[in-house]
C-alpha cells in the first residue's frame, strides 16, 4: 500500500545517506529516480497502438488503467518539481541532463497513452462498462423472444396469490406462575405485577384464545379473593398487630401496589 511504499522510499534514502551520498543526491535517487524507473517499467509494459499495416488489433488496456498511467507520470513530475524546489544550488550540466531525462520519460508516456486512447477512435480499448444492447425495432419481440429465458408477459399477477394469512405466534399465558399465598407486602406487589402481565397477554391475544374476557375476570377474582389477604375492619382492636396491610412497608412498595 501507500504507507509501505513511502517506508521503502525513506529507507532507501537513509541508506544512501549512510553510504556517503549528499542529502540532495540521496533524495534524487530515492524519490525522483525511483519513481522514474517505475514509470519506465510501466511504459515498456504498455502495448503498441495498432497501425494500418498490421490491421485491427485489440488493445489489452482499459480506460481506467490508462488513467492510472497518467497519474503515475504526474507523480514523477511532482517529485521532480519538489526536489528542484527543495534543493536550489546552481545546477551543473549533469543535473540538467537528469531533469531532461525525467521530462522525456513523462512526455513519451503521455504520447503512448494518447496513441492508445485514439487508436481506431478508441474502439480497441477494453471498456469497464457492459456492452450496449442492440436496439430492437419491433417491441413485440421483447415479450415473445428472450434468449436463455422463457416467455415474459407484462401482466400483473399479484392478484393470483390470494389472501395472505400471516403466521400467528401465540404467547402462552402461564397462570400457574401465580403463588399459592403471599407472606409480605413485597410478595403481594410482585403477585400484582405478574397478574397485570398475564391480563395484558390475554387481552392482546383474545382473537386466538377462547373465552379470554372470562379468563381475565376469573384471574382478577382469584387475585383479590384468594391470594391477597382481606384487610381487617377499621375499628378492630388488634388491627395494628394482625392486619396484613397495617405493617410497615416502603414507599416504592406502596406505589407499586397502587399502580397495579
Amino acid at each position: 500500500d501507500k504507507s509501505m511504499a513511502l517506508c521503502v522510499q525513506r529507507a532507501v534514502g537513509f541508506c544512501l545517506v549512510v553510504a556517503g551520498m549528499r542529502p540532495d543526491e540521496a533524495a534524487w535517487w530515492s524519490s525522483v529516480r525511483l519513481r522514474q524507473s517505475m514509470l519506465e517499467t510501466i511504459f515498456e509494459a504498455l502495448p503498441l497502438a495498432e497501425s494500418a499495416a498490421d490491421g485491427p488489433q485489440r488493445v489489452a488496456c482499459t480506460t481506467g488503467e490508462l488513467a492510472l498511467v497518467r497519474v503515475a507520470a504526474s507523480a514523477v513530475a511532482s517529485a521532480a518539481s519538489e526536489h528542484a524546489e527543495r534543493f536550489r544550488p546552481p545546477r551543473s550540466a549533469a543535473e540538467e541532463t537528469c531533469y531532461s531525462e525525467v521530462k522525456a520519460t513523462i512526455e513519451q508516456t503521455h504520447r503512448r497513452v494518447a496513441e492508445l486512447e485514439a487508436s481506431v477512435e478508441g474502439a480497441g480499448l477494453l471498456s469497464v462498462q457492459p456492452p450496449l444492447a442492440p436496439v430492437i425495432a419491433d417491441k413485440s419481440a421483447l415479450v415473445t423472444s428472450f434468449e436463455s429465458f422463457g416467455r415474459l408477459l407484462k401482466e400483473d399477477v399479484e392478484h393470483l396469490k390470494g389472501e395472505v394469512d400471516p403466521p400467528r405466534i401465540l404467547i402462552p399465558v402461564l397462570t400457574s406462575k401465580l403463588p399459592v399465598s403471599v407472606k409480605n407486602p413485597f410478595e403481594a406487589a410482585a403477585c400484582c405485577r405478574l397478574t397485570a402481565h398475564l391480563l395484558t397477554l390475554l387481552i392482546n391475544q383474545q382473537d386466538q384464545i377462547s373465552h379470554a374476557p372470562a379468563s381475565c375476570f376469573a384471574l382478577v377474582a382469584h387475585l383479590v379473593t384468594r391470594l391477597l389477604p382481606m384487610p381487617l375492619p377499621v375499628d378492630h382492636p388488634q388491627k395494628a398487630q394482625l392486619c396484613f396491610w397495617a405493617q410497615d412497608m416502603r414507599y416504592e412498595t406502596k406505589a407499586d401496589l397502587m399502580r397495579h
